[in-house]
């Protein structure tokens, strides 16, 4: 069906031609955002991470807690007290038969030696006095200048002075003796590696 069409300027084709210009902008408008994204209210789509599930194997890692012992079981003892001086011997480390493990402070076996020296020294003194005085005393005995216990007296401070001479040879012989443990030494006679050496650390 064919009308025919006014003028332009025609009043009845305004209203007309106003509202298919309205259509029209409108359908251009939406098929200018078709390709775009749509969100909420006009926002745009919010960014999302995710994770594809997959079945794999994973290592299963267990802490224990335990306590270690060691093979041999060392056995310190203390021979003689001192300060020491230096430690001769790494911890950890393996230690021979015979090697030293400390060095301790040799002033005071040095005091020891000396102050026996001096012990023997005076033992020695008294028992020449003594046996000077038994000398003295046996003719007179003999002759019946004195009385027996004069010379009893003399007699036992003879065998006291002799008795006291050993006494401090034997004290004599200890201090050197502990003057030799100044270094103590690992000893493995008892069966394994056995430090014998603990001492108070200066």
């Amino acid at each position: 069906m064919l009308f025919a069409l006014s003028s332009p300027s025609s009043p009845a084709l305004r209203p007309l031609l106003a509202g298919a210009s309205l259509v029209l902008l409108a359908t251009l408008a939406a098929c200018g955002k078709g390709g775009e994204p749509g969100g909420f209210h006009g926002m745009p789509p919010a960014m999302v991470t995710y994770e594809v599930v997959a079945a794999r194997d994973i290592a299963v890692e267990r802490e224990y807690v335990g306590q270690t012992n060691g093979s041999r079981e060392v056995e310190i003892r203390a021979r003689v007290n001192g300060i020491i001086e230096k430690r001769l011997y790494e911890e950890g480390s393996v230690v021979k038969a015979g090697q030293p493990l400390f060095r301790l402070d040799a002033a005071p076996y040095a005091a020891a030696v000396a102050q026996a020296e001096a012990g023997v020294a005076t033992a020695e003194a008294n028992l020449k006095l003594a046996e000077r005085e038994y000398v003295r005393l046996k003719p007179l005995v003999e002759a019946k200048a004195i009385s027996q216990k004069e010379w009893d007296t003399a007699a036992s401070a003879q065998d006291v002075s002799r008795a006291q001479l050993k006494q401090a040879q034997a004290q004599l012989q200890r201090a050197r003796r502990l003057q030799l443990h100044r270094y103590p030494r690992a000893d493995c006679r008892r069966g394994g590696p056995r430090a014998e050496g603990r001492r108070r650390a200066g």
